[in-house]
């Protein structure tokens, strides 16, 4: 919704029903300040579509951003199950431009270890983790105001495609390895 909200086109893809009406119906389904203003405002404006189909959604995006739950495991560690689900959907559905970015929390190494994943038609598509620094009741003041930006992968190219998202916000933008963003 603030990527939207800045001016990138976004196409949302979310797989439950009761969350996509919910979102249809201009409401979030998480209480944050100010995010339901800005979801109408950008439904509105057509910057934020929303799909339920992956290949609609997909179809000719340059930067493929995973953002799904890491629940914790019963011994503590994230279940990366869903991570894994999204990057094998995004990797079937990449063009050949597109470079796939991890939003979601993960722990140091789960770039490199997907990387396995992240092969089509003979070429490896570049997979980059940008973690967020949200913080529960001020997430969208946090997007618009980050201490810094954060990008990490092995293909500086896709790393700076990535980055080119964040270039409106006035912080600065930090690229490394994966492993060094995760544990950022």
């Amino acid at each position: 919704v603030c990527l939207a909200d800045a001016g990138v086109d976004v196409r949302l893809l979310d797989i439950d029903p009761a969350r996509l009406a919910m979102l249809q119906g201009g409401r979030a389904p998480i209480h944050e300040p100010l995010l339901d203003d800005l979801l109408a405002k950008v439904l509105a404006n057509g910057r934020l579509i929303l799909h339920d189909d992956a290949a609609t959604a997909m179809r000719g995006a340059a930067v493929i951003m995973i953002a799904v739950g890491t629940p914790p495991l019963g011994d503590g560690r994230a279940d990366l199950a869903q991570v894994r689900e999204a990057v094998s959907d995004a990797v079937r559905h990449a063009g050949p431009e597109t470079v796939i970015a991890i939003k979601s929390t993960v722990p140091p190494g789960t770039t490199a270890s997907l990387r396995s994943l992240c092969r089509r038609n003979g070429r490896l598509v570049p997979l980059t983790v940008c973690p967020e620094f949200l913080a529960e009741g001020s997430a969208v003041r946090d997007f618009r105001q980050p201490p810094q930006v954060v990008i990490g992968g092995e293909d500086r190219d896709a790393c700076e495609r990535v980055a080119g998202l964040f270039g409106h916000l006035d912080a600065p933008i930090r690229i490394t390895d994966s492993t060094s963003a995760e544990l950022i």
